[in-house]
């Protein structure tokens, strides 16, 4: 299961602020007609630095992004290698359980010294 924040969402997000501050803009200076230029001035400062500091969150975000995708496909190349081992070792056993069921199919024509080399050799 990959988990991956597409990059188009986050130019989204981006464009989305960005017209909210300018809404923001245009709304002050529409209806601070009666403020003076210099409040207005101060207030587009901040608002700036206010955008300023959401690109600069929004930029960290993508790099951590990009780090936690690059550990999933690291998690995910692990786990293929596991898959594959477990097939391996599932392959070995059943070779192995073919292998013990043909050797107890044939048990009831084994003598006792059969048997008891068949063990000896089994759990030396």
């Amino acid at each position: 299961m990959e988990f991956k924040i597409p990059p188009n969402l986050v130019i989204v997000l981006i464009v989305v602020i960005g017209i909210i501050v300018l809404i923001n803009l245009n709304v002050i200076s529409f209806f601070g007609a009666g403020e003076k230029d210099k409040d207005v001035a101060v207030q587009e400062y901040i608002t700036n630095k206010k955008i300023d500091s959401l690109i600069q969150v929004i930029q960290e975000n993508q790099e951590s992004i990009g780090k936690y995708n690059e550990k999933i496909e690291e998690y995910q190349k692990s786990i293929e290698g596991i898959d594959k081992k477990i097939a391996k070792n599932q392959k070995e056993l059943d070779k192995i359980a073919k292998e013990y069921e043909e050797t107890i199919s044939n048990i009831d024509d084994y003598t006792s010294n059969d048997i008891y080399k068949y063990f000896s050799e089994r759990y030396e």
